[in-house]
């Protein structure tokens, strides 16, 4: 396994912090109506619930690609990680252009 990708319990945490926080905003604005972005109209009902996709897989992709317990070869993660992200920024800009 390739030591950049696979990080340490405190590295893991910075790492996961961002896509976590973006996750229960869109969580809560999902669950009280409304998900608001700087300069645009928020995203409601169902697209809602589905921008709550991006930064699970996010949270997700980070996952893969750092930690240790998921026995994957380095390839896997090179790989899989930022497919789970592409999928993670296409359903957002599907949302944002559905809203």
């Amino acid at each position: 396994m390739n030591m950049d990708e696979v990080t340490t319990p405190k590295k893991a945490l910075a790492l996961y912090l961002i896509p976590v926080v973006f996750l229960v905003y869109f969580v809560i604005g999902a669950l009280t109506g409304e998900i608001r972005f700087p300069g645009r109209t928020g995203i409601q009902g169902v697209s809602a619930l589905l921008a709550c996709g991006f930064p699970a897989l996010w949270l997700a992709s980070k996952v893969v690609r750092h930690e240790p317990k998921i026995n994957l070869a380095a390839k896997t993660r090179t790989i899989l990680a930022p497919l789970i992200m592409a999928i993670g920024v296409g359903i957002f800009f599907y949302v944002i252009n559905e809203a």
